[in-house]
């Protein structure tokens, strides 16, 4: 076949159709193919720039590493002693080729080595130390260790293995004393970073009565766990103000050593530690923070609000409970999730089973608990649009082509729902994604529940607890939750998460100049470069394309799973 003449051109690209979004040409709105709108595009700086803001002081990072001088590296003992060998002479005997560097292996501390600088022709002999000593008598590259494997949820026997394998000699034997020593470091910094937040909700409220996110959070999972963290973070900044480390256990209590400080601060059950922990943060508030939480937002899963009620801490002056609004939307998917465990194997009126092709999947699920989220969301501060807009959805499900039922969807060109869209513009909408009416009144009663108006008044203010939750995810990278610790290695993690979340990665240096130990132009580079990548990092995942993105991945998933499961069993006790 002869060669075509045809001229191919580029095609002119028209947009990515995986991440669609609304968009104006010429007054006309092009929108995105969800029944749902977009979420709503914020422009405000996210809250870790926010927090992060000195990496705008900055004015150039050049200058910035010039200032620091002295920095750490791995150099092999062998090349640095033959470059001193063939480039010295000893200024006693005036020989050349004769100066050579040597280790006094039998004066090691850690990884503070002592070189001896040695003459082979004379009684040349000047030794040295490769660390600095502190204040504390110790040396400063034993401290960063320590406190580099603390960061990185790991002890010495990770500190051991990374030393024998970067062919570094031991780390030192007394790991815990420098552990110690670095945990005072810590919480005086974190004291004050959190002393500094309180001061700054006080001042952006303008009044001492402040409202603060409390939640708790357990290094083993299911009620279990022998120590936990709560935590009160501002709702108004999201820093950290206030935490409390609690642990049932005490090692020397086991081992039944005589007078000792007890490490165990909590006796009960492990679920009890959020309330516990409440209490004792709200009590020292207006000593220890100059304030008090007069509005407690919680998730709704412990005794934490009544317990702080029942203590009292500020007389007859009753703490408001408010809900985070994704919990509250976690509500709705729990409950369509039960009732489909409790319909399974079940058929209904109409002789099918609830859940099925076109009926209650796990990707409806998803999307109702999304859209009544989003009903929460954008109606916060008018309790009766937000009731109306949850049974909007419930509705909108429920309608067919033969009986739709759409008075309570927003009508408008702009309306999330298509049916009014379609008919301002006067085109023929088909039902599609409805579920059946057998499949809706079953759904009812959970629906009549969530949109009580006790519940969705407490959803008004529009906040969330992300901000623990965050600050959660940042303990457990720094604390092992598969290996126990005890209270001292718990509080240097949840301590040092503290300074993370609320100043920063280069937070650091403020506790290695606590203990006089220096800080050189890598770490301070470093350091400053995890905080600009946890920058980007948040504005990238805060946009409203990546959002979407993240939505329609996890539902297309979650069809595919469906679609491929659906009448097989793959796994099953003793099935097989």
């Amino acid at each position: 076949m002869g060669r075509s003449t045809s001229v191919f051109k580029k095609r002119k690209f028209t947009g990515n159709i995986h991440t669609r979004k609304q968009s104006v040409h010429n007054n006309e709105t092009v929108r995105n193919s969800s029944p749902r709108p977009n979420l709503n595009v914020n422009h405000e700086p996210s809250s870790s720039k926010k927090k992060l803001s000195y990496l705008n002081n900055i004015e150039s990072e050049a200058a910035y590493n010039n200032s620091q001088k002295f920095n750490n590296i791995i150099v092999n003992l062998d090349i640095i002693s033959n470059l001193v060998q063939d480039n010295v002479k000893c200024k006693y005997c005036g020989s050349v080729d004769s100066v050579y560097i040597t280790e006094n292996l039998q004066n090691r501390r850690g990884l503070a080595s002592k070189l001896i600088l040695k003459c082979k022709h004379c009684n040349l002999n000047v030794s040295k130390r490769t660390s600095k000593f502190t204040r504390h008598s110790f040396y400063d590259i034993n401290v960063k260790l320590v406190y580099g494997m603390r960061c990185i949820e790991k002890g010495l026997d990770a500190a051991k293995t990374l030393c024998a394998v970067l062919d570094l000699p031991p780390p030192t034997a007394i790991f815990q004393n420098y552990s110690s020593m670095l945990n005072r470091a810590i919480k005086e910094i974190s004291t004050a970073s959190m002393m500094n937040a309180a001061k700054e909700t006080v001042e952006i409220n303008g009044s001492t009565d402040i409202a603060v996110a409390v939640d708790g959070t357990w290094q083993r999972r299911g009620h279990t766990s022998l120590s936990g963290v709560v935590t009160a973070t501002s709702v108004a900044t999201g820093k950290v103000i206030d935490v409390e480390c609690l642990t049932k256990y005490c090692s020397k209590c086991k081992l039944k050593v005589g007078a000792h400080i007890c490490h165990a601060n909590y006796a009960g059950p492990s679920g009890g530690m959020e309330a516990k922990g409440a209490v004792e943060i709200f009590c020292r508030s207006e000593h220890a923070r100059s304030a008090r939480y007069v509005e407690f937002l919680g998730d709704g899963d412990s005794k934490a609000h009544l317990a702080v009620n029942e203590a009292k801490p500020y007389g007859d002056i009753k703490i408001e409970k408010a809900e985070c609004i994704g919990h509250i939307q976690k509500r709705m998917g729990a409950r369509l999730w039960r009732l489909v465990n409790e319909w399974k194997g079940k058929k209904l009126s109409d002789g099918k089973a609830l859940s099925g092709k076109g009926r209650l999947t796990g990707t409806e699920i998803d999307n109702i608990q999304r859209y009544y989220g989003q009903a929460i969301r954008n109606n916060c501060h008018d309790l009766s649009s937000m009731r109306k807009a949850v049974w909007a959805t419930y509705f909108h499900k429920l309608s067919t082509d033969e009986t739709p039922q759409h008075g309570l969807c927003p009508a408008g060109a702009d309306s999330w729902c298509r049916y009014r869209r379609a008919e301002v513009s006067g085109e023929v909408y088909e039902h599609k994604h409805s579920l059946p009416e057998t499949v809706m009144n079953l759904m009812k009663p959970i629906f009549r529940d969530l949109s009580d108006e006790n519940l969705l008044r407490k959803c008004l203010h529009g906040r969330t607890q992300n901000a623990n939750e965050s600050f959660n995810n940042l303990i457990w990278t720094r604390v092992p939750k598969t290996v126990f610790v005890g209270l001292d290695t718990l509080k240097i993690g949840v301590r040092d998460a503290v300074l993370s979340f609320n100043e920063g990665a280069i937070s650091r240096v403020n506790v290695l100049e606590n203990i006089d130990v220096g800080c050189g132009r890598n770490m301070r580079t470093a350091l400053l470069k995890i905080d600009k990548q946890r920058v980007q990092k948040v504005e990238v995942e805060a946009s409203n394309i990546t959002k979407e993105a993240r939505v329609k991945k996890r539902n297309e998933k979650r069809k595919r799973e469906e679609e491929t499961e659906e009448g097989q069993n793959h796994y099953a006790p003793g099935m097989f």
